[in-house]
């Protein structure tokens, strides 16, 4: 980062410096680190609901999402990187052309070894999971609303308007078996999701080797960023309405 000293203050106790950014360097631009080569890669948000996108909002949320992966993927790379004697870096993403047609497709300048790091079939099959709970969940609230239960579950006060006693226990016991059944449904659907989300962080896992031979970053530490940078986008695509992520690759252009 290149900046300029704004206001500087060294007579109190705890000097203050305010500086204002001109501009950001990138690590590989210093000297820190060898850049990796760019590819012009292209993203393509597949889901079987394409009016989600046509709000400003749910457009911006998805591609918040996406980004916030590939950011991820990226910090991944480099935490991998810098541990090598002759430290690599993967640079920002570079925008060049977006689409906010159904499906909604991005291409980006990135390096190779950050989408590399994606298995998609895995990744597809937590967005798949993610997007079966999004759209199951509203059937399970009516239930909830219908039954007269606590979100939790538990029995309402019971009261009812009008009706025989018989025909009112009759209908109570109709929903509340039909809210028990749509729990574990959900809870079978949580499961699928945390057991695709833990086939997808091991995958990673093997592939940081592969794709940055020799680092020294650890099991236990790129997990904590697999769980912290990559898996909470791709939940929350997935509760977006998308249920599947394509990548295509080609060499960058000049």
């Amino acid at each position: 980062m290149v900046a300029r000293i704004v206001e500087a203050d060294v007579q109190e106790a705890s000097a203050t410096l305010e500086v204002e950014f001109v501009r950001l360097e990138s690590i590989a631009a210093l000297g820190a680190a060898e850049p990796l080569p760019l590819v012009d890669t292209t993203l393509t948000l597949v889901g079987p609901r394409p009016a989600v996108p046509s709000t400003l909002d749910g457009l911006n949320r998805r591609l918040y999402h996406v980004l916030e992966l590939v950011e991820g993927l990226r910090a991944l790379v480099n935490r991998a990187g810098e541990s090598l004697g002759r430290p690599v870096y993967a640079a920002p993403p570079l925008v060049r052309q977006l689409s906010a047609a159904s499906p909604t497709t991005m291409a980006v300048q990135v390096a190779a070894e950050v989408t590399g790091l994606l298995p998609l079939e895995l990744a597809t099959a937590v967005l798949a999971a993610a997007s079966t709970i999004a759209t199951t969940r509203p059937a399970w609230h009516d239930a909830v609303s219908s039954d007269g239960s606590t979100s939790d579950g538990s029995p309402g006060d019971g009261s009812t308007d009008g009706g025989s006693p018989a025909a009112a226990d009759g209908m109570e016991k109709t929903g509340r078996a039909r809210l028990i059944d749509l729990q574990v449904e959900q809870r079978r659907h949580e499961l699928t999701l945390e057991h695709a989300g833990a086939t997808l962080e091991a995958a990673i896992l093997d592939r940081i080797g592969q794709t940055v031979p020799g680092s020294l970053l650890t099991r236990g530490e790129a997990s904590t960023l697999v769980g912290i940078h990559v898996l909470p986008p791709l939940r929350s695509l997935g509760g977006l309405g998308i249920t599947a992520l394509a990548m295509t690759t080609g060499p960058s252009d000049p």
